[in-house]
């Protein structure tokens, strides 16, 4: 499976790189500049897309996860309620018998970044896994940003 990585700016994707190499590029790389990184993983499919086109824009292809980001933002909320919200969410994730290490959570000066590992859902990779992934995460809860 390959990342769709973009360096210095999101602006610069388009680079597919396997999962193998996405950790030399950020080691190499990821001291001086920014790495960003595609939520969704790409098959052979994609590679041949983007060498087409250029482009992975207005691609429809078969897609898989390896993580997925929660976003709690605060909106015009306040700091307090902002942070109960990311609480209640994460206290769903533990009634549901997940450990800590199933999830990780990040502070992002706007809200609440929660990182799910992919492996707690079994998504499997298919094309229309954004929408799958999209609607999984708004019946866990209302409050996040889809």
């Amino acid at each position: 499976m390959f990342l769709e990585i973009a360096i210095g700016s999101p602006r610069n994707r388009g680079l597919l790189v396997s999962l193998e190499e996405y950790h030399n590029y950020v080691i190499d790389r990821g001291s001086r500049e920014p790495v960003y990184r595609s939520v969704y993983l790409y098959t052979d499919e994609a590679q041949e897309y983007v060498k087409k086109r250029g482009t992975l824009k207005d691609y429809f292809g078969i897609r898989g996860i390896d993580d997925i980001p929660v976003d709690i933002d605060k909106g015009d909320n306040t700091d307090e309620y902002t942070q109960q919200k990311a609480k209640d969410f994460v206290n769903k994730l533990e009634d549901l018998d997940l450990e800590y290490g199933n999830y990780q959570i990040y502070f992002s000066w706007t809200g609440y970044h929660i990182m799910l590992s992919g492996d707690l859902f079994n998504f499997i990779p298919n094309k229309n896994l954004p929408f799958v992934v999209k609607q999984t995460m708004l019946n866990m809860s209302a409050h996040i940003d889809p």
